[in-house]
């Protein structure tokens, strides 16, 4: 984090603002998050969720149980719930997904939806 904002992440309140997603985010989120995730602590996603939420961007948490950095048993529940999150909030817009994250596949990184986009 100290590379990312030049210095010690307590004393750099100004690149700490400047770093984080929601200073930059204005579409809806959708955020699903294992609780037992150990790559990105569930923590991160809360935080991102309350300040979006403060923000009044749109948004929705999904904490799967029982789950790591993967989608795992609550695969088909998860993409339903995310389809209609997005049926509800970019349906009819020009807003373009263009990248997805899926360890389940054993991708190990992000995956482009249209080599164009």
């Amino acid at each position: 984090m100290e590379s990312l904002i030049g210095g010690r992440f307590e004393e750099n309140e100004q690149q700490r603002k400047h770093a984080s997603p929601v200073t930059h985010v204005d579409p809806p989120v959708f955020t699903l998050r294992g609780r037992e995730d150990t790559l990105v602590p569930p923590v991160h996603a809360k935080t991102l969720n309350e300040q979006l939420k403060a923000a009044q961007i749109p948004n929705r948490l999904n904490l799967l149980d029982h789950t790591g950095h993967t989608l795992g048993v609550h695969r088909e529940k998860s993409l339903r719930t995310m389809s209609k999150f997005f049926d509800v909030y970019l349906k009819g817009t020009e807003l373009l997904l263009v990248a997805f994250e899926d360890f389940d596949s054993s991708a190990s990184c992000w995956q482009l939806t249209d080599d164009t986009a």
